[in-house]
């Protein structure tokens, strides 16, 4: 409920009507003021009196939202007060008459809220006690183009307000419908009924008139019927209606959403009588949530942030209320509502099993383990799932660049709450399973929480995770060990889950590539230093293939800090594709040399007219597949949040992987061929020597296949176990396999391959040899010079 108070008042906040002392077994009490608990020794508590809470001298900064939890065996009652301060330290209560007259004052909005612009100074009686109320003898008469409101006998009343006695203040405000209105309040009592006469005959269609007639049953008025009010409601609120509701009166639809529930609680869950009443309130709160108010909400988010709060909060306590409409029997039962935006299963669980929720049909599920209830109670378990509320939440999102963050996409929302709440972090998580709203795209799940209250809106994800193994691209699972209310962002990084190994794989994406740079400039350097030694067809190709692996070594480098601007992105991205087909297309040509030399066995002569087609092969090819990529689809897909390919338009599809299939597939039947070839060709020339030892033929077998490997593109068959698997593992592999590719083509070219260890060891010996001859050269002339030398010292020469 809301209560509406003024700073300096003494507020008396009630938890329950209900005397504690009679209820059986052990009671559990609580007081939180905006999700954080009252501790038990706060001296404004007083469970004797039913726990009410007591706030002397009321501050701006008491105001907040006030929760009292009652739990016993047999009795649960949760009461809510929403408590505004206003900046003013007396209010006014006004009785109201018709035909009275007095000086006219000018109303200040549709709505005349308490003080009332009163002429200053009051006339105060000499003898004044705020303590006692008092008649204020003064005349008023207000008149609106849109109704005419007479008020005389201004009363003061102690600045107090008590919850039990008065829940909603006397007069908090009135507002004024189309024609003359009459309030009635009575002198003797806080009860008050109000009769609003409107002939234009459309009353049911006004948010106003509704809210007045449940604050009235909420004062008191038990000539109202409550199913009356809720179907008006439903056809206020039910979508193609002619009268659509505007910011201000969805969220005044809100508020009474939250009215009737806590007129409900007030009743002790027995005002929906009917079940019509409470299916009528979840099509309510179901048409709030329609499509054709998604730019209202976004429009009153704006003014007023915690609307989604109110209406969460108000469906989690009309969830929570259902309980009282299960059945007693022994095993569990269930009780389950069903609109087009809002789902709500309730169940009592009176042994410790496991329970399965499944909300199929809002691409929800949720799943507790039995450990998470209570040993030796009953236990209610309330499930609240959204269709459409994720397309009306709005978090803040710092820009950058004067750009704002591109929002990331939301799944369905879905809140669990269990009754007796149990400690938290649970010893045992429980899962949700989210079903993805687009589920041929690229997005990822995180799994996330949303706290309500917060002045920092945004998804949270402490005690929440991702199971690799059970999520993919169509759905999400996650552990969660703690209830509230869950969904999952979706967005286009590169790792399923396990977004806390993100940063270690850019770290060793990074250093390998540097590490290859590095490698490739010394292959660069042996190839060019014996050219005309190792000059061949082969190398030839595996220079191309170095420079296009540098250029992808260094654009993936350049991807990590060309987020901003987006043209540095887009260019980046579409440099990194062609690049990155580059490598695979002077695979290919590589294991078509190899096939011709191994295979086929052509001499150099034979394959040098066969190099224009390679040429055309190794970079023309991936230049017409960018250049299709980029004018059917434009430059936009090329631009993501990491600098490479989305599926949007299925391109990273098309335009890269299966061309990489295609290259791996045709390489990997090559390397079989080739691999079999050449251990013929290793069995006759052992044939005619004599047999080598079973160890070596397996050596040289692993030491062909690891020369081959790299060359052919193979190690990037674990990029496609990613796709089709979240384990990080293979994450960790693809990553260490390929960003060393150039340490990798080093090793295998200049360290195994044996025409150039000869000519390295060649050139090394070569050196050797001079080096000898003129140490022998020099240790000769040093050896006469000596013999010279002592031949003077002993006088020989003369």
């Amino acid at each position: 409920m809301h209560l509406v108070v003024n700073t300096g008042d003494r507020v008396v906040l009630w938890c329950t009507d209900r005397d504690l002392s009679e209820l059986q077994g052990s009671v559990n009490l609580t007081w939180e003021k905006s999700h954080k608990t009252i501790p038990a020794n706060d001296p404004r508590l007083n469970t004797i009196a039913n726990g009410t809470l007591e706030l002397k001298d009321v501050q701006r900064e008491d105001r907040g939202v006030y929760r009292c939890t009652v739990e016993a065996r047999t009795f649960q009652s949760i009461n809510i007060t929403n408590l505004r301060v206003n900046g003013r330290l007396s209010l006014l209560y006004c009785t109201v008459k018709p035909g009275s007259s007095g000086p006219l004052l000018p109303l200040p909005s549709l709505s005349l809220p308490l003080p009332l612009p009163l002429p200053l100074p009051l006339p105060l009686p000499p003898l004044f006690n705020p303590t006692k109320p008092f008649l204020l003898p003064l005349n008023l008469f207000y008149q609106h183009n849109y109704g005419v409101y007479y008020m005389t006998d201004i009363k003061l009343f102690p600045l107090t307000t008590d919850t039990r006695k008065h829940p909603y203040p006397t007069f908090n405000r009135m507002s004024l419908l189309q024609t003359q209105v009459r309030v009635y309040i009575s002198k003797s009592s806080y009860n008050t009924y109000r009769q609003i006469i409107d002939n234009s005959g459309s009353r049911s269609h006004n948010p106003r008139y509704i809210s007045h007639q449940i604050e009235a049953m909420l004062s008191g008025n038990h000539s109202i019927d409550v199913t009356t009010v809720i179907t008006q409601f439903v056809t206020l609120t039910k979508p193609g209606n002619n009268q659509k509701l505007n910011a201000e009166e969805l969220s005044k639809s809100v508020d009474i959403l939250e009215l009737l529930v806590t007129y409900n609680s007030s009743q002790n869950n027995g005002a929906f009588t009917k079940p019509t009443d409470r299916r009528n309130i979840l099509v309510a709160g179901s048409n709030l949530l329609d499509e054709e108010n998604t730019q209202t909400w976004l429009q009153l988010q704006r003014n007023q942030e915690n609307v989604t709060d109110v209406l969460l909060e108000t469906m989690d306590e009309f969830a929570s209320q259902i309980s009282s409409q299960l059945g007693s029997s022994i095993n569990s039962t269930s009780f389950v509502l069903s609109s087009r935006n809002i789902g709500i299963r309730v169940d009592r669980v009176n042994t410790i099993q496991t329970l399965a929720v499944d909300f199929s049909q809002y691409g929800a599920s949720v799943l507790f383990p039995g450990s998470v209830f209570a040993n030796s109670s009953t236990n209610i378990v309330a499930v609240v799932a959204y269709n459409s509320l994720h397309n009306f939440f709005r978090l803040e999102r710092e820009a950058s660049d004067n750009e704002q963050e591109k929002r990331p996409e939301t799944s369905r929302i879905i809140s669990a709450k269990i009754i007796p709440r149990p400690t938290s972090p649970l010893r045992v998580p429980f899962k949700l399973v989210f079903d993805h709203n687009n589920k041929g795209g690229d997005l990822i799940g995180q799994c996330v929480f949303w706290e309500i209250g917060q002045s920092h809106r945004t998804w949270q994800t402490r005690g929440c995770v991702r199971v690799d193994h059970e999520s993919n691209a169509r759905s999400t699972t996650c552990e969660c060990d703690h209830l509230t209310i869950f969904s999952v962002l979706l967005n286009n990084e590169p790792i399923d889950g396990g977004e806390q190994h993100q940063p270690y794989l850019g770290y060793i994406s990074t250093t390998g590539c540097a590490c290859s740079l590095l490698f490739l400039l010394l292959t660069f350097a042996v190839i060019i230093l014996y050219w005309k030694r190792v000059k061949s067809a082969r190398t030839i190709i595996l220079l191309n293939l170095c420079v296009a692996i540098a250029a992808s070594c260094l654009f993936i480098i350049l991807a990590d800090h060309a987020r901003r601007p987006k043209v540095l992105c887009t260019i980046t991205a579409t440099f990194l594709h062609y690049f990155l087909l580059s490598v695979f297309s002077w695979m290919l040509c590589h294991g078509v040399i190899l096939y011709f030399l191994i295979i086929k066995v052509e001499t150099r002569e034979t394959l040098e007219p066969k190099m224009k087609w390679l040429y055309a092969l190794g970079w023309g090819s991936p230049l017409s597949i960018v250049a299709v990529s980029l004018i059917v689809t434009g430059t936009e897909v090329n631009a993501a949040n990491n600098c490479w390919l989305t599926t949007k338009h299925g391109v990273i599809y098309w335009a890269f992987a299966a061309p990489v299939a295609t290259v791996i597939t045709i390489n990997s039947i090559l390397l079989i061929f080739l691999l079999r070839q050449i251990n013929r060709a290793a069995q006759f020339k052992a044939s005619m020597s004599r047999a080598r030892p079973c160890a070596k033929q397996v050596k040289a077998w692993l030491r062909r296949t690891a020369m081959l490997l790299p060359v052919l593109g193979v190690t990037w068959l674990f990029g496609f176990l990613t796709f089709i698997s979240s384990t990080v593992v293979f994450h960790y592999l693809f990553t260490i396999l390929n960003s060393l590719q150039g340490f990798f083509i080093f090793v295998t070219f200049c360290i195994l391959d044996d025409a150039v260890k000869e000519t390295l060891i060649g050139t090394l010996c070569k050196r050797n040899v001079v080096s000898s001859k003129e140490q022998s050269t020099l240790n000769s002339k040093n050896a006469v010079r000596s013999i010279s030398v002592t031949r003077i010292q002993t006088g020989d020469e003369v």
